[in-house]
Formats: C-alpha cells, structure tokens, sequence
C-alpha cells in the first residue's frame, strides 16, 4: 500500500509503497528551479523494477499533488524498463545528454593558427552581448517544449538564471570578423570529469567544425 507525505526539505511531495513491512519503492515530486514549468519527479524501486500496476498508482498520486499538472524526470538510458512504463504513460523524451569520453582527437583540426577561442572571463562587453543573444536564440529554440521561460524574459535575463558555469573553463569560437559564433559552456567539473552544460553555434549545418 501507499503512504503519502509532505516533506519540503526533501520534495513538495512524495509517496511510499510498502510491503510486509518494508519500503519496497518511493515516488516523489520536486522543483527545478531552472524548469520551473513542470513539476519534476523522482522514482526509486529497491528491486530496481517497478511493477506496472505500483508504477501507474505512483503516476496518479504524484500528478494529482502536482499544480502544474506537468511532469517531466531525468532518466538513464539504459532503465529500459522504466522508459516503457513512461511511454505507456504518454511520456516523451524531451532532450538527451551524453555521457562522452575522449580519448584522442586526430586528424580534425588541420592548422590550429586558425582556430580562434576566448575563455568568457577574457570576453569585452560586447562579445558578452553578442554571446547571450546568440544563447538566448538557441536556447529559445531547442528548449521550447520543455521550459518556455527563454521566451518571456531578455537573453540578460536568461544568462544570468544559469547555475554553475564556470567561467575560466567556458570558452566561445571566434569568426573572422570577431564575433562569437559558437560556444561551450562548462559546468560542475574535477579533475577526472568536465560537465559540458551547453554548446551551440550560430549555423546547425556547422556544428561539427564548432566541435572541432
């Protein structure tokens, strides 16, 4: 059976299933507030498999608590099982990230006297305007199913709502005329993983010469 709570140090909400005593499976809802259009929501199964039947009566307890009646989740791709229950549900992917690692990068770049970076910490005022227009028009783009906040307010606005960017590590790709035609910008990172938060560019046909 399910026990409902209300702990907002943990989430608004979540909802316990319990068998012969012992918590088998745990639902929540919570905020981002970086996509605060939807309602985010959490799923953990000590058996690490949700049954069908206890999967649709967390859905229904979590959407019925929810305000705004959205709900989206990170997912790891290979939860297979859980990707299945969410489509039944009408769940849809919304955008992917990518895990990747380098190993070597040869034969991409030719003559690197032609490439053309800057770190945003080195940027004048005017490559930080072109730059958060330029993010603002991608970002505006891409994300609209998802948070259609980019819409409403200015590309100042919506820089200055990112969390965790680290300025020394991002870096934006110069044209030949001195504006910022691409960029990556650089999250949470250590010494054995780099975070890429975003990248794009100004042209999606040149996005491989961007990531070269």
């Amino acid at each position: 059976y399910l026990i409902e709570h209300h702990l907002p140090k943990i989430g608004f909400y979540h909802a316990v299933a319990i068998k012969d005593h012992r918590i088998i499976a745990l639902g929540m809802l919570y905020i981002n507030n970086t996509h605060p259009h939807r309602d985010y929501i959490l799923f953990h199964d000590v058996q690490d498999y949700l049954e069908p039947s206890l999967f649709s009566r967390f859905i229904n307890f979590l959407e019925k608590n929810s305000k705004i009646k959205r709900l989206q989740l990170l997912l790891n791709s290979r939860d297979t099982h859980l990707h299945e229950l969410l489509e039944s549900h009408s769940f849809y992917i919304a955008r992917t990230s990518y895990l990747i690692e380098l190993t070597r990068l040869n034969g991409i770049i030719i003559d690197t006297r032609t490439i053309r970076t800057k770190s945003l910490n080195h940027m004048s005022i005017d490559e930080w305007i072109k730059l958060k227009k330029l993010f603002h028009f991608n970002y505006s783009r891409y994300h609209e199913s998802v948070n259609r906040l980019a819409q409403k307010i200015s590309p100042e606005q919506l820089f200055e709502n990112l969390e965790n960017i680290n300025l020394a590590q991002s870096r934006i790709l110069l044209n030949s005329h001195d504006d910022p035609c691409a960029y990556v910008l650089i999250g949470n990172s250590d010494d054995n993983l780099i975070e890429i938060a975003y990248i794009g560019g100004r042209y999606e046909d040149r996005m491989n010469y961007y990531l070269a």
